[in-house]
C-alpha cells in the first residue's frame, strides 16, 4: 500500500520492483521479486546498485496474519532480513511501515521520558 503511493508520488524518480505475488503490479512496475528467494537478491543487487532503497513490503492483512503467523514472519522478517544481507554495502535502507496495524494514537509499546 505505502509503496504504492510512493511510487504515484514520484513514477520518474524510482525504480520500482514489487513481490512476485501482487495480483495486480502497479503501473510502472515492471518487475516482480521475491524477498524469500536469496538468489533472486544476489541477482538483482548484482546489476542494480542503488543508492538508497525504500522498502515497504509487508503482510498487511490482519486476518491473514493472525491465521498465518509463521507467513507473517516470513515476510515481514526474514524477507527484510535477506534484503538487508544482499543489498549492496554503500545503500541506505529505509524501512517503512503503518498504523495499520497499530494505530500509533497511544504509544503503549515505547517508552516515555528518559529510562533509568
Amino acid at each position: 500500500m505505502l509503496g504504492w503511493s510512493i511510487l504515484q508520488a514520484a513514477p520518474r524518480a524510482v525504480t520500482a520492483f514489487c513481490n512476485g505475488y501482487t495480483r495486480r503490479p502497479p503501473a510502472g512496475v515492471e518487475r516482480g521479486i521475491h524477498l524469500d528467494d536469496p538468489v533472486a537478491m544476489y541477482e538483482l543487487f548484482a546489476t542494480e546498485r542503488p543508492r538508497l532503497i525504500v522498502h515497504c513490503a509487508g503482510v498487511c492483512d490482519v486476518e491473514k496474519c493472525e491465521q498465518a503467523p509463521e507467513f507473517a514472519y516470513s515476510v515481514n522478517v526474514d524477507g527484510t532480513q535477506l534484503l538487508i544481507e544482499h543489498a549492496p554495502p554503500e545503500a541506505r535502507i529505509v524501512y517503512c511501515s503503518s498504523d495499520h496495524v497499530f494505530s500509533g494514537d497511544t504509544g503503549a509499546c515505547l517508552p516515555r521520558g528518559p529510562t533509568a
